[in-house]
């Protein structure tokens, strides 16, 4: 068992939180920034109490391949710029600003947490809902391009500090015409480092007018690293936005339809005088993920 990789001086480009399961699935126990050379760390102690360090070069070919792999196995090229937050000028991360209303004091930051891992720090101080434009925003703008009808993976990791919500939203929008190009979603954050994955597909063709947006409606903090976007396969894509049983009472009437439509009803296209007069779709009773019945949608 080694100890420490440091992935960056075998030449692979992955963010952290996606490096240490794989190292771990290759023998060793972490992945390590702070190493200034291609050293792999053993776990026993040398004869004085000291950490004996050994070169492992074909261990860490090795290990480079599969981190290689994976990075190439359903991920293609990172359309987001400097999503790492690696580069920066003037203490600010590079390919980013900040967006918002002269009712919103607000300032953008490169940082570091305590491994040495860089990232972006909004932090709002004053917020005053004056306009649509009244808003916390970090945004990149005209670097991620998208084609209509394929299917895209959006991941970062994010962490808030003072949000009384709890929650910030993402969307890649074209500011041509202020259109939503497919990803919109609200991701829950607390004072820890999160990880979050979506796949969405894109709903036009879009370039140099796409903004990619992460903001807020409150003062507070909201840190971002490792963001991207890349295009990815069908078969890929695996959807896990989905909540577990809780152990209380379900308040939901008729949640799983063991009684049938009971209680429900549909919204849509108006027919004739009036809405869709019934539940759409069919009560199946095979297969169901709870209970003994479902809800199936054409």
């Amino acid at each position: 068992m080694y100890r420490c990789l440091n992935p960056g001086c075998i030449g692979v480009k992955l963010p952290w939180s996606e490096c240490l399961p794989i190292a771990r699935e290759n023998g060793f126990e972490g992945v390590g920034h702070h190493l200034r050379s291609a050293r792999l760390l053993h776990s026993p102690r040398g004869g004085h109490g000291r950490r004996s360090s050994v070169v492992v070069v074909g261990s860490a070919a090795l290990l480079a391949i599969a981190l290689a792999g994976r990075a190439q196995a359903g991920q293609g090229e990172n359309l987001v710029a400097n999503g790492d937050f690696a580069k920066t000028s003037a203490g600010a991360p590079v390919d980013w600003a900040s967006a918002g209303d002269s009712h919103v004091t607000q300032r953008l930051e490169a940082a570091k947490d305590a491994d040495g891992r860089p990232y972006a720090r909004l932090a709002c101080t004053r917020f005053d809902q004056r306009s649509p434009a009244s808003h916390a925003m970090l945004a990149q703008v005209g670097k991620v391009r998208l084609v209509q009808g394929r299917l895209y993976e959006f991941s970062c990791r994010v962490r808030t500090d003072g949000l009384k919500s709890r929650s910030i939203h993402v969307a890649v929008s074209d500011t041509a015409t202020w259109t939503n190009c497919g990803l919109n979603v609200s991701l829950p954050t607390g004072k820890t480092w999160r990880t979050h994955r979506r796949f969405f597909t894109a709903t036009r063709t879009v370039g140099e007018s796409t903004r990619l947006q992460f903001w807020f409606n409150e003062t507070g903090t909201l840190d971002v690293a490792d963001v991207r976007i890349a295009e990815t396969r069908a078969e890929d894509a695996e959807f896990t936005d989905v909540v577990p049983p809780a152990g209380g009472r379900n308040l939901v009437r008729n949640g799983s339809f063991e009684v049938g439509p009971a209680g429900w009803s549909s919204l849509g296209t108006q027919t004739g005088w009036g809405n869709l007069s019934r539940l759409h779709g069919s009560i199946k009773t095979q297969d169901a993920a709870h209970g003994r019945s479902f809800l199936r949608i054409p």
